[in-house]
């Protein structure tokens, strides 16, 4: 049997990344999964709620994603690699962008929760950059002007903007953004 309320959830997210919050309604739910409206309102009774589920299972992935990077090599380069495979499986899972991105280019049109949730998940992908990033200063393997905090949130911030380049352009962008950010990058 079917979890429904999973499909929903996925579908959600799905629907956030290609359309962005604002552009999905209920409807497109109900008409994709072939189920009542009713049958979302049951699981998920306002789009806020759905919205912020949405967030919290993406804030779940990434910390559990980014966790098995770190665990995988203490090299920087390494782990930092391994942020840019689960940035580029975003991209190729039908061409979506972040979450993040999306509810970030919709800030002044979606709920304020949903605003702060997205927040807090990019502080913590910022964070965990920067320990990346600090540590491979700190080791000599990574050069960069100015704090590890900064640099991880221009890198954050290039992946985001990249991901959406790359949609709008067809291809090429995020791989060439990535290439620059390691160059920027190296000793």
């Amino acid at each position: 049997m079917k979890d429904r309320k999973a499909e929903i959830l996925e579908l959600a997210t799905e629907l956030i990344q290609t359309k962005g919050y604002s552009a999905f309604s209920y409807q497109d739910l109900s008409d994709r999964l072939g189920i009542r409206k009713a049958s979302i309102h049951h699981h998920y009774p306002t789009k806020e709620d759905l919205g912020k589920a949405v967030l919290a299972h993406y804030m779940e992935r990434a910390k559990k994603n980014l966790q098995v990077v770190a665990q995988t090599s203490d090299d920087p380069w390494q782990r930092l690699d391994g942020f840019f495979e689960l940035v580029r499986g975003t991209q190729q899972e039908g061409d979506r962008i972040c979450c993040i991105g999306s509810v970030y280019a919709a800030l002044t049109v979606v709920p304020q929760e949903i605003g702060e949730t997205a927040s807090h998940l990019a502080q913590f992908i910022v964070s965990w950059l920067s320990e990346v990033l600090g540590d491979g200063k700190k080791e000599g393997s990574m050069a960069f002007n100015g704090k590890p905090e900064a640099q991880a949130l221009a890198v954050f911030c290039a992946m985001q903007g990249a991901l959406q380049m790359d949609r709008a352009e067809s291809g090429g962008i995020l791989d060439s953004v990535m290439g620059q950010v390691r160059e920027n990058l190296s000793v």
